[in-house]
């Protein structure tokens, strides 16, 4: 018994040693890259979901789809500009929207079931698994942004068969599930979990999972893949409305980089993101309950040293409350009021008419 344990000990000591000398070397050389969506990790308002990936805690609950006493029940769905991000407290575009329709001739409970980070991908899988089973919606309201086709790609809970049609994919396979799972069953304490450079580097090499899902005829052209998601997630979605009764918005959301290659041409031509967007705006060009929410004469400057000339107010959140680089951050409470407004101006809600004078829910044919 004793020879076998021996070179287990060995061997445990051996690994124990290198793994110290790891450490030391990389903290020498200060060698601790970031971790994409390293709030995934702790946060507890995102859970491992074998549907989604990761979820809000509260979609599980049954009562927060509750909509009894209420008329009519409106349901958001999209990313961090349905979820809200930065604002909260009562400025989200649903909130907003929610006062906008109290005036109505009905009582409507406005849902969101916006998430952070997420892309169609996971909202229609949100909708279809968490949301349809509990709640009669009368409205469905689905926000589309830039990143979905990205987002789409890095965090897949479909693909696309050979008979073009959405296939479900399996959540606990994406590389943000096999993290966590590591993350979660390591035997280390959380705070050397944490501190420690050498564990920083093994959550760092998943990284190189991101994209292992996309099919082989996509391998030269994944956002045609991430793009194509988007097309029949729509068309999806247009079947469920049919078959559940409920009508079906969508918002484009337009990005902040848009506006900026638009007044400044020069530094910001053929933006990433300006390209995505001119994509996802031409596949949803004929559809007609499209809202785009591209706003008149703004000024979304936010950190350039330049007066606005226009006198427009700000509709974008700056780099103090927006960590996302220039050129793709979130509205702030201007922007998400504008957002809502337009939002409102656009739905028909049979037997919820207002006052036209009231510009904000009208009774006119979609």
């Amino acid at each position: 018994m004793i020879k076998k344990i021996t070179p287990m000990l060995l061997l445990a000591g051996a690994v124990l040693v290198s793994s110290i000398m790891l450490e030391a070397g990389l903290r020498v050389f200060h060698y601790k890259p970031a971790l994409q969506r390293a709030f995934y990790l702790t946060e507890a308002w995102r859970v491992p979901d074998k549907e989604t990936i990761m979820i809000n805690p509260v979609f599980l609950r049954d009562d927060f789809f509750s909509s009894h006493n209420f008329d009519k029940t409106v349901v958001t769905l999209g990313d961090s500009f349905t979820e809200g991000y930065p604002v909260y407290n009562g400025k989200t575009y649903p909130d907003v929207l929610s006062e906008l329709l109290s005036n109505a001739e009905c009582r409507i409970k406005v849902i969101n079931a916006g998430q952070g980070d997420t892309g169609t991908d996971q909202q229609l899988k949100l909708f279809t698994k968490y949301i349809l089973p509990r709640l009669k919606p009368d409205v469905v309201i689905w926000s589309i942004y830039t990143n979905d086709i990205m987002d789409n790609i890095e965090k897949a809970v479909f693909t696309v068969s050979d008979s073009n049609k959405l296939v479900p994919l399996d959540g606990p396979m994406s590389w943000l599930s096999i993290r966590q799972l590591i993350y979660d069953n390591f035997p280390l304490p959380a705070p050397i979990k944490k501190e420690s450079y050498l564990f920083n580097l093994l959550m760092k090499s998943t990284e190189r999972l991101q994209r292992w899902q996309v099919p082989q005829q996509f391998k030269k052209n994944d956002e045609a893949w991430g793009l194509q998601k988007i097309k029949l997630a729509v068309e999806e979605m247009n079947r469920l409305a049919k078959i559940n009764g409920f009508d079906i918005y969508y918002v484009l959301i337009v990005n902040q980089s848009v506006y900026l290659e638009e007044a400044d041409p020069l530094n910001w031509k053929d933006d990433a993101r300006a390209v995505r967007y001119r994509k996802i705006e031409a596949m949803l060009h004929d559809h007609v309950d499209v809202i785009n929410a591209r706003f008149s004469n703004p000024y979304m400057r936010s950190g350039m040293e330049d007066e606005n000339p226009a006198g427009a107010p700000d509709i974008f959140a700056d780099e103090k409350r927006d960590g996302n680089v220039f050129g793709d951050r979130h509205f702030n409470e201007t922007g998400y009021r504008l957002l809502a407004v337009k939002v409102a101006q656009r739905l028909r809600l049979i037997n919820c008419n207002m006052p036209e004078s009231e510009n904000t829910l009208s009774g006119k044919s979609k």
